[in-house]
C-alpha cells in the first residue's frame, strides 16, 4: 500500500506542475533551504518504496503463513467437543444457511454438518419449544447490538432426545459503519452440568428451606483469633431465645461462648475446635452451654470453613441448635429403640423398610436368614436379590404389582425361592410412611411365613375333595336341607338310591317323600322328634325303620345338626343317614343274650351285686342267690346297708375296708378272699371280685362284684368272662382300622380310623403323613415282600391280602392281617382303596407256639438221639481206649511175673509198662477235668510263667508220638498263667495233630506274644478240619475224622482245651493253616481273670481275631 502511494506521487509530479508549486513553497517560506528539504523528500520517498515494497512481501509471506495456520485451526476446531460455526448478524434467523459449522455438530446434536448447513430454519426448529421464544430474542438483540451471545438453552436431537446446549458467540468483523458483518460462534453439551446444577439447587432449596424454618442460631467466626479475644462477626437472632442473650450482647462479650460452656464440657470443646481449625476441618461438637436463666441446655454445634486465599479459611460458618430435648429423649429412645429391636428380632417373621424411591432396602431384620437363607447384610447389598428369589410363577405378576402400585397399603402373596431351594410362601405386608407434607419417606412392611398355612389349605382343599368322595362312596346318605320346617332339600347323596331300592332318576327324594317312606309305626315318633329340633335347633338323632321300593323294611339311624352362619343365624340342617339294620338285628341278639346272662346270674352259685362308691356303701342290686348262699334275703341285703359291714369276720375287716376303700376311690379293681358271717350263724369263705364303673367325667361311679365261695367261683368266672366277651364283641365296635388309600400305588392314605393306634400304636395324624409308615413298623424279613405284592395287586387292580408282623413304637410285636379292595366309579375306574387291617397276633402266637412246640419236640428227639449215638461212641471209644493199655499192662506185669528174663528185656518191658499206665493215667486225669470243669470245682494257680519255655518243655518230655518229628518256634513270652493247664493244653494239641494226620504229616507248634497277651498254635499240614465242624469240634464228645480208626479217641481232648482256655480267660479256635492242613490257637491273655469277673475277661479275649 506504501509502494504504491509512492508511484502514485511520483506520477502525480510527473504528470503535473506539483514539485515546481512546492519549490516555489519551499523557496518563498525557507530560502537557502530548497535543496535540502528536497534532497529530503527524495529520500523520504525512496524510504516509502522501500518500506511499501518490504511491506508487500511481508504480507505475501503472512498470506501464506495464515493459511498454514488456519488449516491448523480447522483441524483443531474439528477436534474439539464442541461446535463451531459463523454467522451473519445482517441476516434474520432462519432465512439465511450458515456460513461453517464443524462435523461436531453430528455427534453432539444427531445432524450431518451439511444437513445443518442445507437447512437455514433448523437451527430454529429443533429449539425446545419452552425455549424457542427466549433464545430467539437474546439471539436477535445480539445481531442487532453487537454485544456478544451467550445463552442456555436445550435442544432436540435428531433422535428426538433432548441436551442441553451452551451458546456463545461473538462479532469478529464489522463493516465501515461498525455494524456487525460476521459473528463467530461456538455450541457445547452441557446436559450433566445442567442435572448437575439442577440437583444442587433441589439441595440447596431443601437446605435453605431448612436453615429458614429451624429453630437454631446461625454464625460466623474468626478462625485467626483465639476463642474469647474477639468478638463472632455474626451471630443470628434465635441466640436470644436459646440461651436468653440478645445477638448484641453475644457478639459485644468475647468470652461469653467459652464461659457459658459446661466445666465438664470446656476442655473437651476447645481442644476440638483448637484442632478442626488446625487441620482447617469441621468442627462438630455436642455439649452443655448455661443459659442466661440458669438452665443447662445441650446444644449440637456445627461448623464449616469458608476458603479465603489460598488454603486458608476466611472464617467459620457455623451453626448451634438445642438438643437438650433430644439428649433427654436419647435414653428412652434407646431403650425404646432397645425393646422394639427386641421385638422385631423376635417375632417370626420379616421386618424390613425401604426406600421407596430407589427399591433398596434400608434395613432388614434378622429374621430374613432362617426364612429366605440369606444374611441382612446381603440382602440389603442387592437391591435386586429379593426379585431374583421371587419364585418364576410368580416373579412377572409381583414385579407387575410392585410396580404399578401407588397406594400408600401394599399386601400381597407368594413364592420366595429359600437360598437352599425350599419354596417358602410369604405374605408381605407394606404401609408407605410420609413427612408432615406428605412426601415418601419409607416403605415399612412385615413379611410373614405363611408355607404352612398354605400347606393346610392344600389340605383343607384335597380334604374336601376326598370328603366329597368319601361321603359319596359311604354305605351312609348324606343330605343336606332349608332351615325352615319342611324345608327344601338341596343336596342327597347318591347312596340314597341304594338304600331305599330306587334307580337313580326314578324319583325325587323331599320332605315329603321322606315322611312317605317311614314305617307308619314310627311316623309320629319321627315327625315330633323333627318338630321338636325345628323348635330348638338341638341335633336331630333319632331311629326309625324305612319303607324300601320292594316292600322290606329296614331300621335306619337319622342323624343331623343346624348349621348357622357366622352371625348365629341358621343357614341349613346338615344330616346323615345310614342302615343300622343289621346293628338292629345285632342289638336283638344282645336282648336275647342279655336275657340268657340275667337268668344265668340268677341261676348260678353266686352274687351278683352292684354297689355305690360312697362311704354308705349302699346296694343298688343284688342277686337272688344271697339268701341261698348267706342266707340273708334280698330285701334285708338292700336295706340293711351296714349288714356287709357288720358281718365281716373281725379278723379281716379292716384289710377288707381298706381294700374296698381304694377300689371306690382310685379304681383299684377289687379281688378279695375273706370271711364272711351267713345267716345260720357260721362262717363262710368269700371270694369277692368287683370292677369300677366310671361316669362320663371318669370318676367312679358304681361298683360291680360278684360274690361266691372258691369252688363255684372259678367255674361261674369261666362263664361269666365268655358271656361278657360276646355281648362287647356285639355292643362295641369291631377292633379294626378301617383306611382309604390312593388308587395309584403312592400307599398315600386319604383317611384312617382311629383304631390305628391300637394296633399299630401310631396315632392317625402320623400315619396319614407318612405313607409307607406301615412298611417302616414291618418285620424286615417281610417288608418288601409285602410291598411287591401290594404294588402287584394295586397294578393289576384286585384285592390285596397280607399278613404280616409289626414292631409298634411303644415296643409291641402285633400281627397284622390287612385287606384292600378296589372302589370304582359309575364307569368302572378306580376311585380308591378301601382297606381293613385287624389285630391276629392271638392267633399266630397260636400258630408259632405250635410250630414252636413241634421244632423243640424234633429238636429234643434229635438231641436225644445224638446223645445216644455220642454216648454209644464215647463207651466204645473209652472202652478201647481203657482196653488197650489195660491189656498191655496186664501182659507185661504176667510176663514179668512168670518169666525170667535178661536185665534189658526186663527193663525193656519195664519201661513199656511205665508208659501204658502214664497213658492211662492221663485218659484218667482227662475224664476228671472234664466231670471237674463241667461241675466248677477247678481252682487255677496262675502265676507268672515263660509260655515259650514251658511249651518247649512240654514237647521235649512227650512220649506220644515216638519218634515222629515235631517242629518247635516258641518266642519268650510271659504271662500270668496255670503251668499244668498249659502243659495239658500243648499235650491234648499235639495228640489231637497226631491222631487225626498220618505219620508222614509235618506237626508244627508255635508261640508268639500279641499286643494283650499270647497265642500257642499247634498246626499240620494234613487234611485241615471241614468248615461245618470247626466250632462243633471243641464240643465234648464230639470227633472228627481220624486217621487212627483202630485208636479214635475219647472225643474231650479238644472240649478240656477250650475249657482251660476259658478257664485263663482267653479261647480256643482252628482255622485253614495258610498252604492247606489245620491251625488249632489258644490266646491267653497276659494278666489272669479275677475272681468273679469271669465275664469281662471273656469278653476282653473275644477280641482276639483269628490267625
Amino acid at each position: 500500500m506504501i509502494l504504491l502511494l509512492v508511484l502514485a506521487l511520483l506520477w502525480l509530479g510527473a504528470t503535473t506542475d506539483l514539485f515546481e508549486s512546492s519549490l516555489d513553497w519551499l523557496h518563498h517560506h525557507a530560502p537557502g533551504s530548497e535543496d535540502e528539504i528536497l534532497l529530503g523528500l527524495v529520500l523520504a520517498a525512496m524510504g516509502l518504496a522501500v518500506l511499501g515494497t518490504r511491506r508487500w512481501s511481508l504480507q505475501r509471506r503472512e498470506h501464506a503463513a495464515r493459511g498454514e495456520v488456519e488449516a491448523r485451526y480447522r483441524r483443531l476446531v474439528e477436534q474439539m467437543p464442541a461446535v463451531l460455526y459463523t454467522w451473519d448478524p445482517r441476516k434474520r434467523a432462519g432465512t439465511f444457511p450458515t456460513p461453517y459449522v464443524s462435523p461436531q455438530v453430528e455427534a453432539i446434536l444427531g445432524f450431518t454438518a451439511e444437513e445443518w448447513r442445507a437447512d437455514p430454519e433448523l437451527w430454529i426448529r429443533q429449539i425446545h419449544p419452552d425455549d424457542r421464544d427466549r433464545v430467539l430474542a437474546v439471539s436477535a438483540r445480539a445481531d442487532r447490538t453487537g454485544e456478544p451471545f451467550a445463552v442456555e438453552y436445550r435442544h432436540v436431537k435428531k433422535d428426538g432426545s433432548v441436551v442441553w446446549i451452551r451458546d456463545e458467540a461473538v462479532v469478529v468483523e464489522r463493516d465501515g459503519r461498525g455494524r456487525p458483518r460476521l459473528a463467530q460462534g461456538f455450541m457445547y453439551d452441557i446436559t450433566q452440568r445442567r442435572e448437575a446444577e439442577e440437583a444442587a439447587r433441589e439441595t440447596e432449596a431443601r437446605y435453605r428451606a431448612l436453615v429458614e424454618h429451624v429453630p437454631a442460631v446461625t454464625y460466623t467466626w474468626d478462625p485467626a483469633a483465639e476463642p474469647g479475644t474477639v468478638s463472632a462477626p455474626y451471630v443470628s437472632p434465635q441466640i436470644h431465645p436459646l440461651l436468653g442473650y440478645s445477638a448484641e450482647e453475644w457478639r459485644g462479650d468475647p468470652g461469653l461462648w467459652h464461659e457459658r460452656i459446661h466445666d465438664d464440657d470446656r476442655d473437651r470443646v476447645l481442644d476440638e475446635w483448637a484442632t478442626a481449625v488446625r487441620t482447617r476441618a469441621a468442627f462438630r461438637s455436642e455439649y452443655r452451654i448455661h443459659a442466661r436463666d440458669g438452665r443447662r441446655v445441650w446444644i449440637r454445634d456445627e461448623a464449616v470453613p469458608v476458603s479465603g486465599a489460598g488454603d486458608t479459611p476466611r472464617l467459620y460458618q457455623g451453626v448451634m441448635y438445642d438438643i437438650t430435648e433430644r439428649k433427654h429423649t436419647e435414653e428412652q429412645l434407646l431403650q425404646a429403640q432397645e425393646r422394639f429391636r427386641t421385638l422385631v428380632e423376635q417375632i417370626p417373621a420379616v421386618v424390613y423398610i425401604e426406600d421407596p424411591a430407589s427399591g433398596r432396602n434400608v434395613y432388614v431384620s434378622p429374621q430374613v436368614e432362617p426364612m429366605f437363607g440369606y444374611t441382612p447384610e446381603e440382602w440389603t447389598a442387592d437391591p435386586t436379590l429379593w426379585e431374583q428369589c421371587l419364585h418364576p410363577d410368580d416373579r412377572d405378576r409381583i414385579v407387575a404389582e410392585n410396580g404399578s402400585d401407588e397406594g400408600d397399603r401394599w399386601s400381597v402373596e407368594y413364592r420366595i425361592l429359600h437360598r437352599d431351594g425350599r419354596v417358602v410362601w410369604i405374605q408381605n405386608e407394606a404401609v408407605l410412611i410420609r413427612d408432615g407434607e406428605g412426601h415418601p419417606l419409607v416403605w415399612q412392611g412385615v413379611a410373614f411365613d405363611v408355607t404352612e398355612r398354605k400347606l393346610a389349605e392344600d389340605r383343607l382343599r384335597r380334604a374336601e375333595e376326598t370328603y366329597r368322595t368319601l361321603v359319596e362312596q359311604l354305605p351312609a346318605v348324606t343330605y343336606v336341607h332349608d332351615p325352615e320346617p319342611g324345608g327344601a332339600v338341596t343336596y342327597v347323596s347318591p347312596q340314597v338310591h341304594a338304600l331305599l331300592g330306587y334307580e337313580p332318576g326314578e324319583r325325587e327324594f323331599t320332605h315329603e317323600t321322606w315322611m312317605a317312606t317311614i314305617h307308619p309305626d314310627d311316623v309320629e315318633r319321627v315327625r315330633a322328634e323333627d318338630a321338636r329340633t325345628d323348635a330348638t335347633g338341638e341335633p336331630f338323632d333319632i331311629e326309625y325303620r324305612q319303607v324300601r321300593k320292594d316292600g322290606t323294611i329296614i331300621w335306619v339311624r337319622d342323624t343331623a345338626v343346624l348349621v348357622r352362619d357366622h352371625e348365629g343365624r341358621p343357614r341349613c340342617w346338615q344330616g346323615v343317614r345310614f342302615d343300622i339294620t343289621a346293628r338292629k338285628e345285632a342289638e336283638e341278639q344282645v336282648r336275647i343274650a342279655e336275657e340268657r346272662y340275667r337268668r344265668l346270674v340268677e341261676t348260678i352259685s353266686a352274687v351278683i351285686y352292684i354297689d355305690r362308691v360312697d362311704d354308705d356303701l349302699s346296694t343298688l342290686y343284688v342277686s337272688p342267690q344271697i339268701e341261698t348262699m348267706f342266707g340273708y334275703s334280698v330285701e334285708d341285703w338292700m336295706e340293711d346297708h351296714d349288714l356287709w359291714r357288720r358281718n365281716l369276720h373281725p379278723d379281716e375287716a379292716e384289710r377288707v375296708l381298706n381294700a374296698v376303700h381304694a377300689h371306690n376311690t382310685d379304681g383299684t379293681p377289687l379281688d378279695l378272699e375273706y370271711r364272711f358271717l351267713a345267716g345260720d350263724g357260721t362262717y363262710r369263705w368269700v371270694r369277692d371280685q368287683a370292677t369300677i364303673v366310671r361316669d362320663e367325667e371318669d370318676a367312679p361311679s358304681l361298683s360291680q362284684g360278684l360274690m361266691s365261695d372258691i369252688t363255684a367261683l372259678k367255674e361261674a368266672q369261666e362263664l361269666l368272662r365268655e358271656t361278657e366277651t360276646k355281648y362287647r364283641a356285639i355292643v362295641e365296635h369291631v377292633p379294626a382300622a378301617i383306611y382309604v388309600d390312593r388308587p395309584d400305588g403312592s400307599m398315600s392314605s386319604l383317611y384312617v380310623s382311629p383304631q390305628v393306634e391300637a394296633i399299630l400304636g401310631v396315632s392317625p395324624q402320623d400315619y396319614l403323613e407318612d405313607p409307607e409308615l406301615w412298611l417302616a413298623l414291618m418285620d424286615a424279613d417281610a417288608r418288601e415282600e409285602m410291598r411287591r405284592s401290594y404294588l402287584e395287586a394295586i397294578a393289576d387292580r384286585r384285592t390285596w391280602v397280607g399278613e404280616y408282623l409289626v414292631h409298634t413304637p411303644d415296643g409291641r410285636d402285633v400281627w397284622v392281617h390287612d385287606e384292600t379292595t378296589f372302589v370304582h366309579d359309575d364307569q368302572g375306574q378306580p376311585l380308591f382303596l378301601q382297606g381293613v387291617m385287624y389285630d391276629i397276633t392271638e392267633r399266630k402266637l397260636a400258630e408259632q407256639a405250635l410250630s414252636e412246640s413241634e421244632r423243640r419236640e424234633r429238636e429234643a428227639a434229635e438231641r436225644l438221639r445224638t446223645l445216644d449215638e455220642m454216648k454209644n461212641t464215647f463207651l466204645a471209644a473209652v472202652s478201647h481206649e481203657l482196653r488197650s493199655p489195660l491189656t498191655s499192662i496186664l501182659g507185661l506185669a504176667l510176663t514179668l511175673e512168670q518169666t525170667r528174663l535178661p536185665e534189658e528185656e526186663q527193663a525193656d518191658l519195664l519201661t513199656r509198662l511205665a508208659t501204658n499206665a502214664r497213658k492211662l493215667d492221663r485218659l484218667l486225669k482227662d475224664l476228671l477235668d472234664i466231670d471237674r470243669l463241667n461241675r466248677g470245682i477247678v481252682t487255677p494257680r496262675y502265676r507268672a510263667t515263660d509260655i515259650g519255655a514251658l511249651v518247649r518243655r512240654t514237647v521235649e518230655s512227650l512220649d506220644l508220638l515216638g519218634e515222629r518229628p515235631i517242629l518247635v518256634e516258641a518266642e519268650p513270652v510271659t504271662i500270668e498263667a496255670d503251668p499244668a493247664k498249659i502243659e495239658r493244653i500243648v499235650e491234648n494239641l499235639i495228640a489231637n495233630a497226631a491222631r487225626h494226620t498220618g505219620p508222614d504229616i509235618a506237626i508244627w507248634v508255635r508261640v508268639w506274644a500279641e499286643p494283650d497277651g499270647a497265642v500257642i498254635a499247634v498246626e499240620d499240614n494234613g487234611p485241615g478240619v471241614p468248615k461245618d465242624l470247626q466250632h462243633a469240634i471243641f464240643e465234648p464228645f464230639r470227633q472228627g475224622p481220624t486217621a487212627s480208626p483202630h485208636s479214635p479217641g475219647t472225643g474231650i481232648g479238644l472240649s478240656l482245651v477250650s475249657m482251660f482256655a476259658d478257664l485263663h480267660g482267653g479261647r480256643a479256635w482252628v482255622q485253614d493253616r495258610e498252604g492247606g492242613g489245620a491251625s488249632f490257637r489258644i490266646f491267653l491273655p497276659a494278666i489272669a481273670p479275677q475272681a468273679g469277673a469271669d465275664g469281662l475277661d471273656r469278653a476282653t479275649v473275644a477280641t482276639a481275631e483269628a490267625g
